[in-house]
């Protein structure tokens, strides 16, 4: 779903099938911290000054720790460091 929203990302006329498509990954793997990444991408690029930080704060501090996680054990690189520091 993540790729399939960001095959709609350049589609202006198509935003909101590229949101549902990104929402809907982060609803069927929520722990997936580089769908959520994706996710606040888009909306902040479509949403620009929605307080979305507030609504994800805790899904935020989780995915952090999952890259961090990641970044210890060698897995998702360069991912994890690129998801962790956007």
């Amino acid at each position: 779903m993540a790729r399939l929203g960001w095959s709609w990302e350049p589609l202006d006329a198509e935003a909101y099938q590229a949101r549902e498509c990104y929402r809907k990954a982060v609803e069927l793997e929520s722990n997936n911290p580089y769908y959520l990444a994706d996710m606040l991408g888009f909306e902040l690029k479509f949403a620009a000054g929605a307080d979305l930080v507030a609504g994800v704060r805790a899904s935020i501090k989780s995915a952090l720790i999952i890259c961090r996680e990641h970044a210890i054990t060698g897995t998702e690189l360069p991912a994890a460091f690129f998801t962790a520091a956007a």
